[in-house]
């Protein structure tokens, strides 16, 4: 939605603590996407964007190994089972001592992919919905 009004102001409509609240906003270009955004952090119980490390295609098993997926509440693992979607990388930061690397990446919407059914000290594992595209 924010890609078709291209930078123009909008009204979004939303909900917080129960109440219906409208306001209005002007996205804003960011180079590093390409893509308009709005600064705006919508709360899940775990966010991030990973890689998948394998897939079975006969169960529709998968893995992402490397660490667990750390939600929002300062760094504790979410004990909470997920879903996955698909995403876009849109960059790469390297890592260098003392400072962690970060992927840069734009969730693509639309249906879910799949579900996470462990979130462990090893990565996230649980299973895909349809067999994986590469790109």
């Amino acid at each position: 939605m924010l890609q078709a009004v291209q930078g123009k102001p909008c009204q979004i409509h939303y909900l917080h603590d129960g109440i219906k609240q409208e306001t209005s906003l002007q996205p804003q270009y960011c180079r590093d996407t390409q893509s308009f955004r709005i600064g705006l952090y919508v709360r899940d119980n775990t966010a991030g964007v990973g890689t998948l490390t394998y897939y079975d295609p006969q169960s529709g098993d998968y893995g992402a190994l490397g660490h667990m997926v750390s939600g929002l509440n300062h760094g504790v693992k979410d004990e909470e089972k997920g879903s996955i979607v698909r995403a876009a990388i849109q960059g790469v930061k390297s890592g260098a001592k003392g400072a962690p690397g970060e992927k840069l990446g734009v969730f693509l919407g639309g249906d879910w992919q799949g579900s996470i059914e462990l979130n462990g000290e090893f990565g996230i594992f649980g299973v895909k919905n349809d067999k994986p595209t590469l790109r």
